[in-house]
């Protein structure tokens, strides 16, 4: 081992940043910060108090910043190394690459990736005790296995991204395992783990930056089902064309948020805001590849529920309570062309603000310390747990049906507020109209017969709400629908609608950065469509399908001569009888079984406990939990909240 010190450039980055802290910040100028201020949070009258430099985690002092590591030669790499761009974060990542024929056996030369230790000094200190505690305990060698590989720190010469011109200068880089290799187009999202992504007075983090990072994590989905979404590599089309629709909106608005965001934070604090539901069916998104992109995504889904299980019974098999605060979880799926069975990575990391602690050393720690490692444990393992199910419910409805018979269409209204979503916590969407199709029956099948498009182009007529329940026709909707049609249950195989655009929409209802959007829900029973499209003319609520139910939205609509245009193909697959079965039973692989039954009080607190939206609520009569949201319905036994508990 070997000693390195970053003391200098640590200090004048502190000292450069020292006199900011004593302006008043709007929330747009913290709101995806991801720097750390050094200085005392005492200085601001507003946080009341200060972190002691006794107290775990404060501000480094300069022999603080000597960090112990493993070495690796660096002339086994080919220099200089080059920038690797990414989707967040401040910290520098560079393309790392074996010299040929000098690679480890068994070893890519393109195995690891550089990361700036000017910002790894804690990470390094994680991945070095992980190390050695990995050959001491079995179950800390399993989650080992799920986080990305570390063999040390090289001192390579490396490209300023900021000066590609200038002259490639020695740079420490902490060596991680590539996620990229073997794929030929990644698509990776980072998630952030946990409701609370950061705590006052540890690893550095001042109260001022604590209370800037509650700030975000309560007006993003990390309040409501523990985790939220960082940044994504390679989004799909969908994704690019919502962003730059609210981004576009927002800027020719003129409104007062407009003044304080950039770009790039509008983007950010969009994602961050989306629920599991959402950022999941923009992660599996491949419609780009063409026909048979639905069942590329299913394989991938699948291939995503059993590397997140095995990294959550990794998880779980560690005994001694840790404190991880801001790690991530990467999850990357292969895009590059359609596959039976597409690649699928599923790793841990960013442990800067992540302590290991062994058995002795959390025996030895005081009750209220040992208290608040259970406490910040307890959180982690939820938003794991949380995520998986997340998964699961997915892969029940969208994985597991055997056929898709009738589809709701909504024409949404979207309205991005991002001045209200960062003060008061709060979006604004609008149905304006609701069509409904059902796949009309098939006629006696022809000899050698093949898919067909019933009706070719379909015209649907959108309703909207009227008095006293009065159908008044407001958007005519039109759609070319493709399903198969050579025998079998209606509805299965892949069912493909292509979503042209509408007339009659009002262009005013795009003022402020709103978007129009049109969701595709499909169902597994026509009477569960038809009591949806139902319940919204009449303004009831919203009915709980008894069956199936799945949604996908097309990309925002653009104006063209009068009409609002999607272009966009939704594909979905109905598996029939004997393929959804087999789904259903590996899906159950996934839901561990209870062996004796709970009792109706402790059911009611898991129900309350993994609560997340409004209409989520423990059904007593059926003991399941149920979600109001038609394209998010859920049937899950209450051993499975259980486990989430």
């Amino acid at each position: 081992h070997i000693s390195c010190t970053g003391g200098s450039s640590l200090s004048s980055q502190h000292a450069q940043r020292s006199s900011s802290s004593q302006h008043v910040m709007s929330i747009w100028e913290f709101l995806n910060s991801e720097e750390d201020m050094s200085t005392s949070a005492g200085s601001s009258p507003y946080m009341g108090g200060s972190c002691s430099s006794s107290s775990a985690g404060a501000a480094p002092e300069e022999s603080d910043l000597l960090v112990e590591y493993h070495e690796v030669l660096g002339g086994q790499f080919e220099e200089p190394c080059l920038p690797y761009c990414t989707s967040g974060g401040t910290a520098a990542f560079y393309h790392v690459r074996y010299q040929e024929g000098v690679e480890p056996q068994d070893c890519d030369r393109d195995f690891y990736v550089g990361k700036d230790l000017a910002h790894a000094r804690d990470e390094v200190q994680f991945y070095e005790k992980l190390r050695w505690m990995r050959e001491a305990d079995a179950a800390w060698d399993e989650f080992a296995q799920q986080s990305m590989e570390c063999p040390g720190v090289a001192v390579l010469r490396c490209v300023d991204s900021r000066s590609p011109m200038a002259e490639p200068e020695p740079r420490s880089l902490l060596l991680l395992e590539n996620l990229r290799r073997g794929f030929k187009k990644m698509r990776m999202i980072d998630v952030k783990l946990g409701a609370q992504t950061s705590a006052a007075c540890w690893k550095g983090k001042t109260r001022l930056h604590h209370w800037k990072n509650a700030a975000v994590d309560h007006r993003t989905n990390s309040a409501v089902e523990g985790f939220r979404l960082e940044g994504m590599d390679s989004p799909p089309r969908t994704l690019e064309k919502r962003v730059n629709a609210v981004v576009q909106g927002r800027s020719s608005s003129g409104s007062l948020g407009s003044q304080w965001m950039s770009s790039k934070q509008v983007t950010r604090f969009m994602m961050q805001r989306l629920h599991a539901s959402d950022f999941l069916s923009y992660w599996l998104d491949v419609s780009a590849l063409g026909p048979g992109a639905e069942r590329h995504s299913q394989a991938a889904l699948w291939g995503a529920l059993a590397s997140v299980r095995r990294l959550l019974e990794s998880v779980i098999n560690i005994q001694v309570p840790q404190k991880w605060i801001g790690s991530s979880l990467a999850l990357g799926v292969e895009i590059g062309g359609l596959e039976g069975h597409p690649k699928v990575v599923a790793k841990v990391f960013d442990w800067g603000r992540a302590e290991l602690t062994t058995e002795e050393e959390y025996q030895a720690l005081p009750l209220e310390a040992r208290k608040e490692r259970t406490r910040y444990w307890q959180n982690y393992i939820r938003a794991m747990a949380r995520f998986e199910w997340e998964l699961c419910r997915v892969a029940a409805h969208r994985c597991c049906c055997r056929a898709w018979p009738a589809f709701a269409f909504e024409l949404r209204v979207e309205q991005m507020s991002f001045v209200r979503a960062a003060f008061m916590g709060g979006d604004s969407s609008e149905t304006v109209g609701v069509g409904l199709y059902v796949l009309p029956k098939a006629p006696e099948p022809k000899q050698n017969s093949s898919t067909v498009s019933p009706g070719g182009g379909v015209v649907i007529p959108l309703m909207g709400r009227g008095a006293a329940g009065n159908k008044l026709v407001s958007n005519m909707l039109h759609l070319s629908i493709t399903a198969p049609q050579a025998g079998g249950r209606l509805g299965e195989g892949t069912t493909a609608i292509n979503v042209r655009g509408a007339t009659g929409v009002q262009q005013a209802e795009t003022a402020g950065g709103a978007v129009i959007v049109l969701r595709v829900i499909a169902f597994e029973r026509p009477g569960d469509a038809k009591a949806h499209v139902e319940a919204w003319r009449r303004g009831l609520p919203e009915p709980l399908p008894r069956s199936r139910a799945y949604a996908l939205r097309t990309t925002p609509g653009t104006w063209k001569q009068g009409t609002m245009i999607w272009e966009d193909t939704l594909e979905f697959l109905g598996l029939g009888e004997a393929e959804a079965a087999a789904a259903q039973a590996r899906l159950e692989e996934f839901l561990p079984r209870q062996s004796k039954p709970r009792s109706p009080n402790r059911s009611k607190s898991m129900g309350a406990t993994i609560q997340s939206r409004p209409s989520e609520r423990f059904d007593m009569a059926s003991n399941e939990l149920v979600d109001g949201e038609p394209h998010t319905t859920t049937r899950m036994r209450a051993k499975t909240a259980a486990d989430i508990k």
